[in-house]
Protein backbone atom coordinates (compact mmCIF):
# COMPACT_ATOMS: atom_id res chain seq x y z
CA UNK A 1 0.00 0.00 0.00
CA UNK A 2 1.49 3.16 -1.31
CA UNK A 3 1.85 5.62 1.69
CA UNK A 4 2.88 9.86 1.44
CA UNK A 5 4.08 11.63 4.44
CA UNK A 6 3.39 14.79 5.07
CA UNK A 7 6.20 17.05 3.20
CA UNK A 8 5.36 15.43 0.43
CA UNK A 9 1.55 16.34 0.59
CA UNK A 10 2.60 19.73 0.72
CA UNK A 11 4.83 19.88 -1.91
CA UNK A 12 2.03 18.37 -4.42
CA UNK A 13 -0.42 20.76 -3.35
CA UNK A 14 2.03 23.26 -4.09
CA UNK A 15 2.80 21.88 -7.58
CA UNK A 16 -0.87 21.90 -8.44
CA UNK A 17 -1.17 25.30 -7.82
CA UNK A 18 1.46 26.70 -9.38
CA UNK A 19 0.46 24.31 -12.69
CA UNK A 20 -3.12 26.03 -12.35
CA UNK A 21 -1.52 29.31 -12.21
CA UNK A 22 0.37 28.95 -15.73
CA UNK A 23 -2.69 26.66 -17.17
CA UNK A 24 -4.92 29.96 -16.46
CA UNK A 25 -2.17 32.46 -18.02
CA UNK A 26 -1.88 29.84 -20.84
CA UNK A 27 -6.00 29.81 -21.56
CA UNK A 28 -6.37 33.54 -21.34
CA UNK A 29 -3.27 34.39 -23.93
CA UNK A 30 -4.85 31.81 -26.10
CA UNK A 31 -8.31 32.53 -25.77
CA UNK A 32 -7.42 36.56 -26.11
CA UNK A 33 -5.30 35.93 -28.94
CA UNK A 34 -6.94 33.46 -31.40
CA UNK A 35 -10.54 32.26 -29.76
CA UNK A 36 -12.24 35.75 -29.57
CA UNK A 37 -10.86 37.58 -32.62
CA UNK A 38 -12.44 34.57 -34.29
CA UNK A 39 -15.67 35.13 -32.97
CA UNK A 40 -15.85 38.86 -34.03
CA UNK A 41 -14.90 38.12 -37.18
CA UNK A 42 -17.19 35.85 -37.46
CA UNK A 43 -20.13 38.00 -36.28
CA UNK A 44 -19.52 42.07 -36.23
CA UNK A 45 -16.45 41.38 -39.36
CA UNK A 46 -17.40 44.58 -40.73
CA UNK A 47 -16.57 46.65 -37.62
CA UNK A 48 -13.32 45.69 -37.16
CA UNK A 49 -10.08 47.44 -38.10
CA UNK A 50 -8.74 46.82 -41.61
CA UNK A 51 -5.58 46.46 -40.67
CA UNK A 52 -4.76 42.75 -40.96
CA UNK A 53 -2.49 43.04 -37.62
CA UNK A 54 -5.53 44.14 -35.67
CA UNK A 55 -7.82 41.81 -35.50
CA UNK A 56 -9.57 43.16 -32.33
CA UNK A 57 -12.94 45.19 -33.10
CA UNK A 58 -12.47 49.13 -32.84
CA UNK A 59 -15.65 49.76 -31.53
CA UNK A 60 -18.96 48.29 -30.01
CA UNK A 61 -21.36 47.31 -32.46
CA UNK A 62 -24.54 49.52 -30.65
CA UNK A 63 -22.15 52.60 -31.15
CA UNK A 64 -21.64 51.58 -34.82
CA UNK A 65 -25.20 51.38 -35.57
CA UNK A 66 -25.56 54.96 -33.50
CA UNK A 67 -22.53 56.56 -35.08
CA UNK A 68 -23.96 54.58 -38.93
CA UNK A 69 -27.72 56.85 -38.34
CA UNK A 70 -25.93 59.89 -37.23
CA UNK A 71 -24.20 59.89 -40.55
CA UNK A 72 -26.72 59.23 -42.09
CA UNK A 73 -28.91 62.04 -41.11
CA UNK A 74 -26.27 64.65 -41.44
CA UNK A 75 -25.71 63.15 -45.00
CA UNK A 76 -29.58 63.61 -45.97
CA UNK A 77 -29.55 67.09 -44.30
CA UNK A 78 -26.07 67.82 -46.64
CA UNK A 79 -27.89 66.35 -49.67
CA UNK A 80 -31.38 67.34 -49.56
CA UNK A 81 -30.91 70.59 -48.13
CA UNK A 82 -30.07 72.68 -51.04
CA UNK A 83 -32.90 72.09 -52.51
CA UNK A 84 -35.22 72.78 -49.91
CA UNK A 85 -37.01 76.09 -49.96
CA UNK A 86 -38.62 78.98 -47.74
CA UNK A 87 -41.70 80.51 -49.27
CA UNK A 88 -42.51 83.45 -47.98
CA UNK A 89 -45.92 85.01 -47.93
CA UNK A 90 -46.18 88.91 -48.57
CA UNK A 91 -49.49 91.20 -49.13
CA UNK A 92 -50.54 94.78 -49.23
CA UNK A 93 -52.19 95.96 -46.23
CA UNK A 94 -54.00 99.07 -45.76
CA UNK A 95 -53.48 101.36 -42.50
CA UNK A 96 -55.90 103.65 -41.29
CA UNK A 97 -55.19 106.53 -39.17
CA UNK A 98 -57.62 108.04 -36.67
CA UNK A 99 -57.04 110.92 -34.39
CA UNK A 100 -56.98 109.41 -30.56
CA UNK A 101 -58.65 113.17 -29.69
CA UNK A 102 -61.65 112.55 -32.23
CA UNK A 103 -63.24 110.54 -29.86
CA UNK A 104 -63.68 113.89 -28.01
CA UNK A 105 -63.37 116.07 -30.16
CA UNK A 106 -66.41 114.34 -32.71
CA UNK A 107 -68.86 113.99 -29.84
CA UNK A 108 -71.71 116.28 -30.21
CA UNK A 109 -71.01 117.47 -26.48
CA UNK A 110 -68.24 119.31 -27.66
CA UNK A 111 -69.49 120.51 -30.88
CA UNK A 112 -72.81 121.91 -29.51
CA UNK A 113 -72.90 125.62 -29.83
CA UNK A 114 -74.75 125.88 -26.49
CA UNK A 115 -71.29 125.04 -24.72
CA UNK A 116 -68.70 125.85 -27.40
CA UNK A 117 -70.36 128.92 -29.57
CA UNK A 118 -69.49 127.74 -32.85
CA UNK A 119 -68.09 124.37 -31.76
CA UNK A 120 -64.72 122.93 -31.61
CA UNK A 121 -63.97 121.57 -35.43
CA UNK A 122 -63.68 117.58 -36.49
CA UNK A 123 -60.31 116.96 -36.98
CA UNK A 124 -59.47 115.91 -40.10
CA UNK A 125 -58.35 111.79 -40.65
CA UNK A 126 -55.30 111.17 -42.34
CA UNK A 127 -55.97 109.17 -45.69
CA UNK A 128 -55.19 105.10 -45.26
CA UNK A 129 -51.61 103.87 -46.00
CA UNK A 130 -50.99 100.75 -48.21
CA UNK A 131 -47.98 99.02 -47.74
CA UNK A 132 -46.78 95.58 -48.16
CA UNK A 133 -46.33 92.94 -45.60
CA UNK A 134 -44.93 90.07 -44.70
CA UNK A 135 -48.01 87.70 -43.37
CA UNK A 136 -47.08 84.12 -43.59
CA UNK A 137 -44.45 81.70 -44.46
CA UNK A 138 -44.14 78.22 -45.53
CA UNK A 139 -41.65 75.68 -47.30
CA UNK A 140 -41.01 73.67 -50.15
CA UNK A 141 -38.62 71.60 -52.11
CA UNK A 142 -37.67 71.66 -55.98
CA UNK A 143 -38.44 68.54 -57.80
CA UNK A 144 -36.91 70.25 -61.68
CA UNK A 145 -33.83 71.75 -62.78
CA UNK A 146 -36.09 74.64 -64.12
CA UNK A 147 -37.28 75.55 -60.88
CA UNK A 148 -40.54 73.55 -60.31
CA UNK A 149 -41.54 73.56 -56.66
CA UNK A 150 -44.00 71.50 -54.81
CA UNK A 151 -45.17 73.05 -51.67
CA UNK A 152 -48.46 72.60 -50.36
CA UNK A 153 -51.47 74.12 -51.16
CA UNK A 154 -52.49 75.82 -48.27
CA UNK A 155 -49.21 77.75 -48.35
CA UNK A 156 -50.22 79.50 -51.69
CA UNK A 157 -53.63 79.40 -51.08
CA UNK A 158 -54.43 83.69 -51.43
CA UNK A 159 -54.87 84.65 -54.71
CA UNK A 160 -53.84 88.52 -53.19
CA UNK A 161 -50.49 87.62 -51.91
CA UNK A 162 -47.47 87.53 -53.73
CA UNK A 163 -45.22 84.47 -52.69
CA UNK A 164 -41.20 84.64 -52.62
CA UNK A 165 -38.64 81.93 -53.01
CA UNK A 166 -35.39 81.45 -50.55
CA UNK A 167 -32.98 79.01 -51.47
CA UNK A 168 -30.70 77.91 -49.12
CA UNK A 169 -28.15 80.17 -50.09
CA UNK A 170 -30.30 83.21 -49.22
CA UNK A 171 -31.04 83.85 -52.72
CA UNK A 172 -34.45 85.20 -53.91
CA UNK A 173 -37.00 84.15 -56.46
CA UNK A 174 -39.83 85.29 -57.25
CA UNK A 175 -42.58 82.46 -57.46
CA UNK A 176 -45.41 81.94 -59.86
CA UNK A 177 -48.45 79.75 -58.90
CA UNK A 178 -48.62 77.41 -61.60
CA UNK A 179 -51.10 74.82 -60.31
CA UNK A 180 -53.31 73.56 -57.18
CA UNK A 181 -53.97 69.74 -57.02
CA UNK A 182 -58.00 69.74 -56.79
CA UNK A 183 -58.01 66.02 -54.51
CA UNK A 184 -54.57 66.48 -52.69
CA UNK A 185 -53.32 69.52 -50.23
CA UNK A 186 -50.48 69.84 -52.82
CA UNK A 187 -49.51 73.31 -55.40
CA UNK A 188 -46.71 73.73 -57.81
CA UNK A 189 -44.85 76.74 -58.00
CA UNK A 190 -42.14 78.22 -60.96
CA UNK A 191 -39.41 80.07 -59.75
CA UNK A 192 -38.14 83.12 -61.64
CA UNK A 193 -35.87 85.90 -61.16
CA UNK A 194 -36.76 89.01 -59.65
CA UNK A 195 -37.09 90.12 -63.34
CA UNK A 196 -38.90 87.47 -64.74
CA UNK A 197 -36.62 85.45 -66.88
CA UNK A 198 -36.67 81.42 -66.48
CA UNK A 199 -33.65 79.61 -63.95
CA UNK A 200 -31.86 76.22 -64.74
CA UNK A 201 -29.77 73.86 -62.99
CA UNK A 202 -31.61 74.04 -59.94
CA UNK A 203 -30.58 71.32 -57.21
CA UNK A 204 -33.72 69.03 -57.28
CA UNK A 205 -34.67 65.86 -54.63
CA UNK A 206 -34.64 62.44 -55.57
CA UNK A 207 -38.17 60.48 -54.36
CA UNK A 208 -38.45 56.55 -53.10
CA UNK A 209 -39.86 54.23 -56.20
CA UNK A 210 -42.42 53.07 -54.25
CA UNK A 211 -44.31 54.72 -51.20
CA UNK A 212 -45.39 51.06 -50.64
CA UNK A 213 -42.14 49.86 -49.46
CA UNK A 214 -41.95 52.65 -46.52
CA UNK A 215 -42.16 50.77 -43.43
CA UNK A 216 -43.92 51.51 -40.19
CA UNK A 217 -40.66 52.21 -37.33
CA UNK A 218 -38.02 53.20 -40.02
CA UNK A 219 -36.25 56.01 -39.18
CA UNK A 220 -37.32 59.74 -41.23
CA UNK A 221 -36.27 63.23 -41.62
CA UNK A 222 -38.11 66.35 -41.63
CA UNK A 223 -36.53 69.77 -43.44
CA UNK A 224 -38.32 73.12 -43.33
CA UNK A 225 -38.88 76.39 -42.76
CA UNK A 226 -39.95 76.22 -38.89
CA UNK A 227 -42.48 78.96 -37.45
CA UNK A 228 -41.90 80.54 -40.75
CA UNK A 229 -38.31 82.17 -39.35
CA UNK A 230 -36.03 78.95 -38.78
CA UNK A 231 -35.12 78.26 -42.20
CA UNK A 232 -34.21 74.41 -43.22
CA UNK A 233 -34.87 73.30 -40.21
CA UNK A 234 -33.74 69.47 -39.62
CA UNK A 235 -35.76 67.14 -37.11
CA UNK A 236 -35.89 63.22 -36.77
CA UNK A 237 -38.03 61.05 -36.21
CA UNK A 238 -39.85 57.51 -37.24
CA UNK A 239 -42.94 56.24 -39.42
CA UNK A 240 -45.44 56.07 -36.62
CA UNK A 241 -48.78 54.28 -39.19
CA UNK A 242 -49.84 54.65 -42.45
CA UNK A 243 -52.85 55.62 -44.38
CA UNK A 244 -54.07 57.78 -42.03
CA UNK A 245 -57.14 59.63 -42.75
CA UNK A 246 -57.88 63.02 -41.14
CA UNK A 247 -59.72 65.86 -41.49
CA UNK A 248 -57.45 69.01 -41.93
CA UNK A 249 -58.44 72.77 -41.47
CA UNK A 250 -56.67 75.83 -40.60
CA UNK A 251 -58.31 76.16 -37.61
CA UNK A 252 -61.36 78.12 -37.52
CA UNK A 253 -63.31 75.88 -39.85
CA UNK A 254 -61.81 77.11 -42.99
CA UNK A 255 -60.27 75.64 -46.02
CA UNK A 256 -61.49 71.91 -44.29
CA UNK A 257 -60.01 69.22 -46.56
CA UNK A 258 -60.47 65.22 -46.33
CA UNK A 259 -56.92 63.84 -46.14
CA UNK A 260 -56.37 59.89 -46.81
CA UNK A 261 -53.98 57.80 -46.79
CA UNK A 262 -50.93 59.83 -45.16
CA UNK A 263 -48.06 59.15 -43.27
CA UNK A 264 -47.52 59.62 -39.58
CA UNK A 265 -44.69 60.74 -38.43
CA UNK A 266 -43.03 61.44 -34.92
CA UNK A 267 -40.44 64.00 -36.03
CA UNK A 268 -40.94 67.50 -35.13
CA UNK A 269 -42.82 69.09 -37.65
CA UNK A 270 -43.90 73.18 -37.21
CA UNK A 271 -46.20 75.86 -38.65
CA UNK A 272 -44.17 76.78 -41.57
CA UNK A 273 -42.88 73.85 -42.03
CA UNK A 274 -46.06 72.68 -44.31
CA UNK A 275 -44.43 71.92 -47.86
CA UNK A 276 -41.43 70.50 -47.11
CA UNK A 277 -40.22 67.18 -47.81
CA UNK A 278 -39.96 64.34 -45.34
CA UNK A 279 -36.84 61.81 -46.38
CA UNK A 280 -35.70 58.55 -45.83
CA UNK A 281 -32.44 58.09 -44.33
CA UNK A 282 -30.91 57.40 -47.92
CA UNK A 283 -32.33 61.02 -49.01
CA UNK A 284 -35.29 60.05 -50.70
CA UNK A 285 -38.03 61.91 -50.24
CA UNK A 286 -41.14 60.19 -49.48
CA UNK A 287 -43.42 62.47 -48.74
CA UNK A 288 -44.53 66.32 -48.49
CA UNK A 289 -45.24 67.59 -44.69
CA UNK A 290 -48.88 68.54 -44.70
CA UNK A 291 -50.41 68.86 -41.22
CA UNK A 292 -50.14 68.47 -36.93
CA UNK A 293 -52.47 66.95 -34.76
CA UNK A 294 -53.48 69.90 -32.89
CA UNK A 295 -53.21 69.76 -28.76
CA UNK A 296 -51.13 67.04 -29.76
CA UNK A 297 -46.87 66.26 -29.97
CA UNK A 298 -45.17 63.98 -31.59
CA UNK A 299 -48.08 63.83 -34.52
CA UNK A 300 -47.71 65.04 -37.51
CA UNK A 301 -48.94 64.19 -41.49
CA UNK A 302 -46.78 63.95 -44.51
CA UNK A 303 -48.82 63.28 -47.85
CA UNK A 304 -46.89 60.06 -49.24
CA UNK A 305 -45.29 61.03 -52.79
CA UNK A 306 -42.99 58.80 -55.23
CA UNK A 307 -41.60 58.56 -58.83
CA UNK A 308 -44.58 57.56 -60.19
CA UNK A 309 -46.66 60.09 -58.27
CA UNK A 310 -44.19 62.60 -59.14
CA UNK A 311 -44.14 61.91 -62.77
CA UNK A 312 -47.42 61.58 -63.55
CA UNK A 313 -47.89 65.11 -62.27
CA UNK A 314 -45.12 66.64 -64.26
CA UNK A 315 -46.80 65.01 -67.28
CA UNK A 316 -50.09 66.49 -66.37
CA UNK A 317 -48.49 69.66 -65.92
CA UNK A 318 -46.63 69.46 -69.86
CA UNK A 319 -49.71 68.22 -71.16
CA UNK A 320 -52.33 70.24 -69.61
CA UNK A 321 -50.52 73.63 -67.73
CA UNK A 322 -51.55 72.34 -64.49
CA UNK A 323 -52.70 69.03 -62.56
CA UNK A 324 -55.61 67.42 -63.44
CA UNK A 325 -57.59 64.59 -61.56
CA UNK A 326 -60.20 62.28 -62.62
CA UNK A 327 -63.34 62.14 -60.53
CA UNK A 328 -66.57 59.49 -60.49
CA UNK A 329 -69.03 61.40 -58.42
CA UNK A 330 -70.34 58.91 -55.97
CA UNK A 331 -69.86 59.23 -51.67
CA UNK A 332 -69.58 55.69 -51.33
CA UNK A 333 -68.39 53.50 -47.83
CA UNK A 334 -65.57 50.48 -48.53
CA UNK A 335 -67.56 47.18 -47.07
CA UNK A 336 -66.05 45.11 -44.58
CA UNK A 337 -66.97 41.65 -43.30
CA UNK A 338 -69.18 43.13 -39.80
CA UNK A 339 -70.53 45.85 -42.33
CA UNK A 340 -71.91 42.80 -44.32
CA UNK A 341 -73.23 41.09 -41.18
CA UNK A 342 -75.11 44.10 -39.96
CA UNK A 343 -76.43 45.28 -43.12
CA UNK A 344 -76.68 41.89 -45.29
CA UNK A 345 -74.95 43.27 -48.41
CA UNK A 346 -74.14 39.72 -50.03
CA UNK A 347 -70.46 40.96 -50.19
CA UNK A 348 -67.28 41.17 -47.73
CA UNK A 349 -65.96 43.82 -49.92
CA UNK A 350 -66.27 46.40 -52.32
CA UNK A 351 -67.65 50.09 -52.39
CA UNK A 352 -71.19 50.76 -51.33
CA UNK A 353 -72.87 53.93 -52.85
CA UNK A 354 -74.27 55.26 -49.64
CA UNK A 355 -75.67 58.86 -48.77
CA UNK A 356 -74.11 61.34 -46.40
CA UNK A 357 -76.40 62.06 -43.85
CA UNK A 358 -78.36 65.07 -46.29
CA UNK A 359 -76.25 64.30 -49.34
CA UNK A 360 -77.49 62.48 -52.00
CA UNK A 361 -74.71 59.11 -53.16
CA UNK A 362 -74.99 60.11 -56.38
CA UNK A 363 -73.95 63.56 -57.62
CA UNK A 364 -76.54 64.98 -60.41
CA UNK A 365 -74.89 65.86 -63.56
CA UNK A 366 -71.55 63.60 -62.66
CA UNK A 367 -69.92 60.38 -64.95
CA UNK A 368 -71.51 58.10 -62.23
CA UNK A 369 -74.89 60.08 -62.65
CA UNK A 370 -75.00 59.79 -66.26
CA UNK A 371 -73.68 56.03 -66.34
CA UNK A 372 -76.75 55.29 -64.22
CA UNK A 373 -75.11 54.65 -60.83
CA UNK A 374 -77.84 54.58 -58.34
CA UNK A 375 -77.59 54.40 -54.48
CA UNK A 376 -77.27 51.39 -52.73
CA UNK A 377 -75.27 50.01 -55.77
CA UNK A 378 -71.84 47.99 -54.71
CA UNK A 379 -69.26 48.14 -56.98
CA UNK A 380 -66.77 45.41 -56.75
CA UNK A 381 -64.28 45.68 -59.21
CA UNK A 382 -62.95 48.42 -61.70
CA UNK A 383 -61.57 47.62 -64.89
CA UNK A 384 -61.50 43.59 -63.42
CA UNK A 385 -59.57 44.56 -59.97
CA UNK A 386 -61.27 43.99 -57.35
CA UNK A 387 -61.96 46.54 -54.32
CA UNK A 388 -61.19 46.31 -50.82
CA UNK A 389 -59.78 48.05 -47.98
CA UNK A 390 -56.05 48.09 -49.49
CA UNK A 391 -57.45 49.51 -52.56
CA UNK A 392 -60.12 51.48 -52.53
CA UNK A 393 -62.62 52.81 -55.56
CA UNK A 394 -60.44 56.00 -54.93
CA UNK A 395 -57.27 54.64 -55.48
CA UNK A 396 -59.28 53.00 -58.75
CA UNK A 397 -59.99 56.02 -60.08
CA UNK A 398 -56.93 57.88 -59.57
CA UNK A 399 -54.88 55.35 -61.15
CA UNK A 400 -57.22 57.16 -64.17
CA UNK A 401 -57.02 60.82 -66.22
CA UNK A 402 -59.57 62.65 -67.23
CA UNK A 403 -61.49 61.57 -70.36
CA UNK A 404 -60.61 57.47 -69.88
CA UNK A 405 -63.77 55.04 -69.86
CA UNK A 406 -63.47 52.77 -67.22
CA UNK A 407 -65.45 49.31 -66.64
CA UNK A 408 -67.52 49.21 -63.30
CA UNK A 409 -68.54 45.61 -61.99
CA UNK A 410 -71.17 46.01 -59.19
CA UNK A 411 -74.21 44.14 -57.40
CA UNK A 412 -77.73 46.01 -57.69
CA UNK A 413 -80.02 43.86 -56.00
CA UNK A 414 -78.44 40.75 -55.42
CA UNK A 415 -77.22 40.54 -59.16
CA UNK A 416 -74.28 41.08 -61.14
CA UNK A 417 -73.90 43.53 -64.23
CA UNK A 418 -71.01 45.91 -65.73
CA UNK A 419 -71.61 49.58 -66.35
CA UNK A 420 -69.19 51.72 -68.64
CA UNK A 421 -68.30 55.46 -66.88
CA UNK A 422 -66.52 58.22 -68.77
CA UNK A 423 -64.64 59.84 -66.39
CA UNK A 424 -64.17 63.37 -66.06
CA UNK A 425 -62.14 66.39 -64.81
CA UNK A 426 -62.52 67.13 -61.16
CA UNK A 427 -62.54 70.65 -60.05
CA UNK A 428 -63.60 72.67 -56.91
CA UNK A 429 -66.85 73.21 -57.81
CA UNK A 430 -67.22 69.00 -57.85
CA UNK A 431 -64.30 68.34 -55.19
CA UNK A 432 -67.08 66.99 -52.50
CA UNK A 433 -67.88 64.35 -54.70
CA UNK A 434 -66.22 60.61 -55.21
CA UNK A 435 -65.30 60.30 -51.64
CA UNK A 436 -65.63 57.47 -48.96
CA UNK A 437 -67.21 58.12 -45.98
Amino acid sequence: MFTMNKNNSFKLIILIIILSFLFGILGSVVSDRFILPQIYNNFYGHYTNNNTNATRPIIEPMKVIETTAESSIINVAKTVSPSVVSIVITKELTTYYTNPFDLFFNDPFFNDPFFNGPGIPRTPQQAPKTEKRTVGGGSGFIITQDGLVLTNKHVVDDPQADYTIITKDGTEYKAVVVTKDPLNDMAILRMETKDGKPVSNMPVVKFISNIKNIQVGQMVVAIGNALAQFDNTVTTGVISAKERDITAGGGFGTNVEQLKGLIQTDASINPGNSGGPLVSLSGEVLGINTAIASGAQGIGFAIPLDEQTINRILQQIQKYGKIVRPYLGVRYVMITPDMNKQYHLGTNQGAWIKADQDLPSVIAGTPAAKAGLKGGDIITKVDGKVLDNKYTLQDAVAEKNPGDTITLTILRDGKEQAISVHLEERTDQNQNSNQNG
